[in-house]
């Protein structure tokens, strides 16, 4: 379905990022404030690096926000 295509392609564009990242993104763009906080402070337990970490915090900051 060349509608179903374009669509998915849009919204790799907007929601850019990876896996997990990517998946917290549109929880947050489609208003699932709850469930994207619970994925990013479990991915904040895993976090790496200091600027995954502040990503991160800073998404955890926007789920707030709208809740």
């Amino acid at each position: 379905d060349p509608q179903l295509a374009a669509l998915s392609h849009r919204m790799k564009e907007e929601i850019n990022g990876k896996g997990w990242h990517r998946m917290g993104k549109l929880m947050l763009q489609v208003g699932h404030f709850n469930q994207a906080e619970e994925l990013y402070n479990e991915l904040l337990e895993n976090a790496s690096d200091d600027g995954d970490k502040g990503f991160i915090y800073n998404q955890l900051g926007e789920a707030k926000l709208y809740q």
